[in-house]
């Protein structure tokens, strides 16, 4: 099995009735590795157990910041007070 760990932040309501049905036909071990998080403090609360505040980004309380530059010369430059990932709403 390759999944480490699986957070679905801000998800909608709806998704999860569609995950209670969705989850009956995965395996346990897989299920226990699935986070479906909706949002607010509690978010903030369960990401704090499962990584340190160093890894974690800016935009869900963390610590983490990341630049991109010299990885890549054809991506362009983030200032510093860029947020580096996404939150889906």
């Amino acid at each position: 099995e390759r999944l480490g760990r699986l957070l679905l932040i801000n998800a909608p309501a709806v998704f999860e009735k569609f995950w209670n049905a969705f989850k009956a036909v995965l395996d346990p071990n897989t299920v226990a590795k699935i986070d479906i998080l909706g949002s607010g403090p509690a978010v903030q609360r369960r990401l704090a157990e499962l990584m340190p505040p160093e890894i974690l980004p800016l935009a869900l309380g963390g610590k983490a910041t990341l630049s991109l530059a010299g990885l890549d010369p054809a991506l362009p430059s983030l200032p510093p007070s860029a947020p580096v990932f996404d939150v889906v709403a």
